[in-house]
């Protein structure tokens, strides 16, 4: 209830703030858009006055389309259609991971039936342009096995939404929920075997990543990673010595994951492109980095300094200024600085002064490495290499443009993100997420199964089912409630092969999967996608002695 009236509270305050100054929030422009057209229709001649003559409308990507999206335009393409205009959308459902933001491929299915007094055209694209034969032959057989195989449709999906064993969840309309969302599958699958249009075969290498056999007991998830990471070296390895690493990509799940290979990769002498690198203004090192160098800049800036204390550049600056906060309470009148200085003298002599005294005589990239050895940080900062690399090599980029310190901290702040992104290098290897990754191709992939899913909750604590509204815990709502409950955690559990999907069409010739040994792991059920990819594969090895395989 708490949350529910913050909320409720924020969001008015927000929408007086956006009155008063006049500003359009990117996020409600489709909400608003939606309640005039539909309430209002004759803005439908204003848009016309603003857009032109629109002869048609062409939407790609159709399934990622938000319902109160679709609402927004609806008006308009009935008003096209009406005038004998065209309408063209490209959906592949099998392709659905934005769910999550409110994507809704079964929007398609509702156009068509609700436009089916129109002259509609639905044309299935059966070539494939980018993958080798061989990976286009294995994504046929996985997928349509899938589909066609009932009995292991059924199993993965009631594992999936319902748990298994000791933790199976009992519920009285599990069947109705199954036959629900077991008809969702066979239509988002339906359209699945395609042809390659490529005459060379390609190559689809599983690598089932065990223990040694003389050790007992079960892998934690750091062991596990610990072999992925050996796994892909060894795969990255090979491919250089067959001079055939351009356009590597690795797919992830998160963004965490891109910044911990990142770094790995980088110790092992690769270059590395990682999409998360875009966000490396919110790394915590950097950002106390950079407040240190706005602090040598001038020692007068308390905030920088309390910005760097604060950080994780040095593992007891915190309590420096945790102490300083309790002094200023019983009355201490004393400055930052000057508070440092008297009761922390070590620290501001060995550290402070001696990295300010180092500054008048170093270029600002040796002022930077210096701070690396002064606080050791390639050492005891491992997991945030990848973004101090990234910033070191930003700043000799602007050192050898003969920028000094000054001049970096205005470049610094004044510039985005997309501005400071380094130049690419077709030799460097792509990490990226899922999401980022789709609609790309790269010449090889290198996929590992291995993430754990998150407990399924409901946003809020909340239900909407049938127009309805019910809050509390799965264990306490109404039956309605609950199957309400699980058809959502059913649409959360059906991405997952739509991830699937995405993660093995991008390939053009050669497609790693990495599929550790969960059995052996702790905490096994979580690894959803593992234990998905395992059973499948199971079935199709018992069944067929397919080459792909």
């Amino acid at each position: 209830d708490y949350y529910l009236i913050l909320y409720t509270l924020l969001k008015k305050k927000l929408e007086e703030v956006f009155n008063r100054e006049k500003i359009l929030f990117i996020g409600i422009w489709k909400e608003i858009l939606s309640k005039h057209l539909t309430l209002f229709p004759e803005f439908i001649p204003w848009i016309y006055v603003k857009l032109g003559n629109l002869e048609g409308i062409i939407i790609d990507e159709f399934q990622d389309t938000d319902r109160v999206q679709w609402e927004a335009i609806l008006p308009i393409v009935e008003d096209v259609l009406s005038r004998n205009k065209f309408f063209i959308c490209a959906c592949d459902p099998k392709q659905s991971i934005f769910q999550w933001k409110g994507g809704d491929p079964f929007i398609l299915v509702e156009f068509i039936q609700r436009f089916s007094s129109y002259p509609i055209k639905v044309e299935v694209l059966g070539k494939n342009y980018r993958s080798a034969v061989d990976i286009v032959k294995f994504n046929n057989l996985f997928f349509s096995y899938i589909n066609k195989n009932l009995e292991l449709k059924r199993e993965l999906l009631e594992e999936l939404i319902f748990g298994k064993g000791k933790d199976k969840e009992k519920f009285e309309g599990k069947e109705e929920i199954l036959t629900y969302v077991l008809k969702d599958f066979d239509w988002i699958f339906e359209n699945v075997i395609q042809e390659s249009v490529n005459d060379f075969k390609g190559e689809v290498i599983c690598k089932f990543l065990n223990r040694e056999k003389d050790l007992e007991g079960k892998l934690s998830e750091e062991e596990i990673k610990e072999l992925i990471k050996k796994k892909i070296l060894d795969i990255l390895r090979d491919l250089e010595q067959k001079k055939d690493l351009e356009d590597v990509a690795i797919l992830v799940r998160r963004n965490e994951d891109i910044n911990e290979l990142s770094t790995f990769l980088i110790s092992e002498g690769f270059k590395v492109i990682g999409s998360s690198f875009l966000k490396i203004k919110e790394s915590p090192l950097i950002n106390a980095f950079f407040s240190l160098l706005k602090f040598l800049n001038y020692l007068e800036d308390e905030i920088a300094f309390a910005g760097f204390l604060s950080g994780e550049l040095f593992e007891s600056s915190s309590n420096i200024l945790k102490k300083y906060c309790e002094f200023k309470l019983i009355g201490g009148n004393l400055s930052l600085v000057d508070f440092v200085k008297k009761d922390y003298p070590s620290f501001w002599e060995n550290y402070i002064e001696d990295i300010f005294s180092a500054k008048k005589y170093l270029s600002l990239y040796e002022l930077c490495q210096y701070i690396v050895k002064r606080f050791r940080l390639e050492e005891k900062k491992k997991k945030e290499l990848a973004y101090l690399y990234k910033f070191l090599s930003i700043i000799l980029e602007f050192t050898f443009k003969g920028g000094d310190l000054e001049e970096f901290l205005e470049y610094w702040e004044r510039y985005s993100e997309d501005e400071l992104e380094m130049p690419k290098d077709k030799s460097a290897i792509k990490i990226l997420t899922f999401h980022l990754a789709k609609g790309l191709e790269f010449n090889h992939v290198i996929l590992p199964l291995f993430w754990k899913e998150k407990s399924y909750t409901s946003d809020l604590g909340l239900v909407f089912y049938n127009g309805n509204i019910y809050k509390g815990k799965k264990e306490n709502l109404s039956n309605e409630g609950k199957k309400g409950w699980y058809l959502e955690k059913a649409k959360t559990k059906l991405e997952l092969f739509n991830l699937l999907y995405v993660g093995f069409t991008r390939a053009i010739k050669t497609l790693y999967i990495l599929i550790p040994e969960i059995e052996k792991t702790k905490d096994f059920s979580r690894f959803e996608v593992t234990r998905v990819f395992n059973k499948i594969y199971s079935f199709l090895k018992d069944e067929t002695e397919n080459s792909s395989l």
